[in-house]
């Protein structure tokens, strides 16, 4: 989706929508279901899957939905198993979509997916749906813009709802983790410089060449950015999912796991960093669109002024005892 908060663009112009648009579509196209901490999705008993629940069980017979900022289409799954074919779904998103799930449903399932989709600019007439939600979608589109387009696709006596991040999430504080572990690890000492700089003398020592000093320096620097993750690791005073996860893929790409040859291991190693630096552009767009509660007192106050004659309304939405998200409603009634 496209990042703004509060009617600003959170990087603007095409060449940044078109950076955002190109992390997302690797993300779902490498077949993932939710952009973060899916488990909430699969806990039957959970505030969101409730939420949803609530919302899905009042869409009419032959009702039809919009999903904004779909992504793989997580939601339509939800509905799917919940109304089955009784309800349309429209789902969009501003990247490719590839949604695997829906192969054994295509034809029983009335779900239609729009790559491409700019939330402020949808291709629908005016008063098309009976419900538009979204799941981690809406709070990256520019708003006030995005409710415009919410409000003039609902139908009159229609509603919206909407799970948003909060800013005081467990999601967001995981992504605050793991980008200052991101620069960690891609600073000038850290471990992606490190393997980069000791993979050309691999090469050449494969080829049958003797070390030299610069191979033995380029070595003591992987070996020292690699003692220097594992202090890290060990003192037990950050997260380290990141750290390992990266220190035990680069370090099989740096040794040649799984037989890849040394010739083949850069162009290895950059693929791996190119999809680690498209996962942190995911994150920073995520903490930049978590709502804190000025923020969502805006929202509200734009959607109240858009949608009259409904009650809108939020509350905080938990996951283990963990606030996971907020849950936004705009439903029929005052």
């Amino acid at each position: 989706a496209v990042a703004a908060l509060a009617g600003m663009d959170m990087q603007s112009g095409d060449d940044g929508i078109g950076r955002r648009r190109e992390a997302w579509s690797a993300y779902w196209g490498a077949g993932q279901l939710h952009s973060c901490l899916g488990d909430f999705m699969e806990a039957r008993d959970g505030d969101v899957v409730r939420f949803w629940w609530e919302d899905f069980s009042r869409i009419p017979e032959g009702g039809r939905v919009l999903d904004l900022g779909t992504g793989n289409g997580a939601l339509p799954k939800l509905l799917l198993e919940l109304r089955g074919a009784a309800v349309a779904v429209d789902a969009v998103d501003l990247a490719e979509l590839r949604p695997a799930w829906l192969a054994g449903h295509a034809q029983a399932y009335p779900v239609t997916f729009h790559s491409g989709v700019r939330m402020e600019s949808l291709p629908f007439a005016a008063g098309t749906f009976d419900l538009v939600i979204s799941q981690f979608g809406l709070e990256y589109a520019r708003w006030p813009d995005a409710l415009d387009e919410v409000a003039r696709v609902c139908r009159p006596g229609g509603g919206a709802a909407f799970v948003m991040h909060h800013a005081g999430s467990l999601v967001v504080r995981v992504g605050r983790e793991e980008l200052a572990q991101h620069e960690f690890l891609r600073g000038e000492d850290g471990l992606i410089a490190a393997a980069r700089a000791i993979l050309p003398h691999v090469v050449r020592i494969a080829s049958g060449v003797a070390p030299d000093a610069a191979a033995e320096q380029a070595r003591k620097r992987y070996n020292e950015a690699m003692r220097r993750i594992g202090e890290r690791v060990g003192s037990g005073d950050v997260p380290a999912g990141l750290l390992v996860e990266v220190r035990e893929q680069v370090h099989g790409i740096v040794g040649g796991r799984d037989g890849l040859a040394p010739v083949a291991r850069g162009a290895a190693l950059e693929r791996y960093i190119e999809a680690l630096d498209h996962a942190m552009t995911r994150t920073r767009e995520l903490l930049s669109a978590a709502l804190d509660e000025a923020r969502l007192e805006r929202l509200l106050a734009c959607l109240r002024g858009r949608m009259p004659g409904r009650r809108v309304e939020a509350r905080p939405l938990l996951y283990g005892g963990d606030i996971i998200a907020w849950g936004v409603r705009a439903c029929p009634g005052s």
